[in-house]
């Protein structure tokens, strides 16, 4: 399928900033626990950081064998770098662990800023630090600077904007009052539609400046949409496996599998073996890392 010249899957491939999700639902989940007392993430990252350094270990070991020792492991730098995610050369995109990390680490700062000025305030707060960071950013390259240390910084208030995002609407988001209102059939059908219509005029228009407003918009309306059973399944099943398909998808469709993944050539088809493989590898990569935490006592 072909609009305007353009394959239909390079539409869809902009409905959905992965990290951007992934970093809203923190901010939320993180805020959450935060309330219920659960305010230590060290172990949190702990955990974290084993499912990473268990994905490194297999595939960096895989990949010395199928692409040679030449690009894997590599020097001692690079070696510590991947193991911390200061650099993450292995696999780049995993480059939002070591922001999530400070992020994680530095949240109940923020969740105390939030609790104790007005809405307003705070959001302008952020708002200017994520302006200035972007205006910076802009002028002085920051992305291909070449200095690591200024581009944690960067990403980390880059981050920071949807992080509060998510940890805002975990504070002031009724979502039963919402529920309770949406439940007729017209309001489903038009929820249904406005999702349809968010995700259509993204797709067209193609700018990640407005990304996390587009995230927020999205969840929101997905979670007022009344859901097959089935679906919900599904997608709690992969949300499972999401963390370990995230780390290693990207050894299979780009480093170290290119031409097997991308010779199925129809886009879905690509997509189905991708994901069909990715899932697979994650049920024993989160094996291992369960009995992993297990023996570090981190379960």
């Amino acid at each position: 399928m072909f609009i305007g010249g353009q394959p239909f899957a390079y539409f869809i491939s902009f409905c959905m900033n992965p990290v951007s999700f992934i970093i809203f639902l923190s901010g939320y989940g993180l805020y959450v626990s935060y309330c219920n007392g659960r305010r230590n993430n060290i172990k949190r990252n702990v955990k974290l950081y084993a499912q990473y350094w268990i994905t490194l270990s297999l595939f960096v070991t895989l990949g010395a064998f199928v692409i040679g020792t030449n690009s894997y492991p590599g020097g001692i730098d690079e070696v510590w770098n991947n193991i911390t995610g200061w650099d993450t050369s292995y696999n780049r995109e995993a480059w939002f662990l070591f922001p999530y990390l400070l992020l994680s680490l530095s949240s109940p700062f923020w969740f105390r800023l939030m609790d104790k000025m007005k809405p307003l305030i705070f959001i302008v707060i952020i708002l200017s630090l994520y302006l200035v960071n972007k205006y910076w950013g802009h002028i002085y390259h920051l992305e291909t600077c070449g200095y690591v240390s200024i581009l944690q910084i960067y990403r980390y208030f880059s981050l920071l904007l949807p992080f509060s995002i998510g940890m805002m609407t975990a504070r002031y988001f009724k979502y039963s009052e919402f529920k309770e209102r949406t439940q007729s059939r017209a309001a489903q059908i038009l929820l249904i539609l406005s999702l349809l219509a968010l995700m259509f005029a993204y797709s067209y228009i193609q700018d990640y400046r407005i990304g996390d407003i587009y995230t927020l918009i999205f969840i929101l309306l997905f979670v007022l949409i009344n859901r097959p059973a089935w679906l919900d399944k599904f997608l709690l099943e992969m949300g499972k496996r999401s963390t370990s398909m995230w780390l290693i998808h990207t050894y299979f469709c780009y480093y170290l599998f290119h031409d097997f993944i991308y010779g199925f050539k129809y886009p879905l088809v690509i997509f189905a073996v991708l994901v069909g493989i990715t899932y697979l590898s994650a049920i024993v990569i989160d094996w291992i890392n369960g009995k992993v935490q297990m023996a570090l006592r981190l379960k």
